[in-house]
């Protein structure tokens, strides 16, 4: 524990009166850090949202190329695979047709 004090470069209380003093000198140094930390995490966000930034203008021609490879591969998508399910599903509906003498000819 004195070690961390130390560190801190917070005085070690040797006296009940010493206390207080301690106490309010830790309580500035966790404000001190705190704010050191925000600036810190406000810094990060700020250059990553440069960054961002920089990605996005610098590739708008490549995003119209993924747009227009997204809309390829949702076509694809939709387009079935194999027309023959319907083929499939018709001839059976005319089998079972067959089948009941439902059908004529």
């Amino acid at each position: 524990m004195v070690d961390q004090f130390n560190a801190l470069s917070v005085p070690i209380p040797a006296t009940v009166a010493d206390v207080e003093v301690t106490v309010n000198a830790l309580k500035e140094k966790k404000s001190h850090f705190e704010a050191k930390q925000k600036a810190a995490l406000e810094k990060a966000a700020k250059e990553e949202e440069e960054e961002l930034k920089a990605l996005t203008n610098g590739s708008s021609h490549s995003e119209e190329k993924d747009d227009h490879h997204h809309h390829h591969a949702e076509e694809e998508k939709s387009t079935p695979a194999s027309t023959s399910a319907p083929a499939e599903s018709a001839k059976e509906e005319e089998q079972e047709q067959l089948e009941d003498g439902e059908l004529k000819e």
